[in-house]
């Protein structure tokens, strides 16, 4: 789960195989909106992910679109960066943030 707004760096990113937790989430959430705007994404976790030595990892590339007198163009960036978790994948400890987030924000305190 995860703030839809006034998040970033990793802020507010948890995971959980419980529905309780979730529904804590909800409810703050409803009580948050009477203040504030405040939405959630909730998404199923991959329980068989791609790793890359026995780690999460993401892949961060750039590409802009242009519509030009109706014709489209891409640019892609030619450069990027992988990031990867810390620590080894185990689907067994579903709340150790360390394993699973690979956002540099959050896998820089470990």
């Amino acid at each position: 789960m995860k703030p839809g707004e006034f998040s970033n760096r990793g802020q507010g990113i948890t995971c959980t195989n419980k529905i309780e937790d979730v529904r804590k989430r909800v409810n703050k959430c409803r009580e948050q909106s009477k203040e504030r705007k405040c939405s959630l994404i909730v998404q199923l976790y991959i329980a068989n992910p791609l790793l890359y030595y026995g780690r999460k990892f993401d892949i961060r590339v750039y590409m802009m679109m242009t519509i030009n007198n109706g014709k489209i163009k891409g640019y892609w960036y030619q450069e990027g960066y992988v990031r990867t978790s810390s620590f080894l994948w185990n689907i067994n400890d579903i709340e150790d943030k360390y394993i699973h987030l690979t956002n540099d924000a959050i896998q820089k305190t470990c």
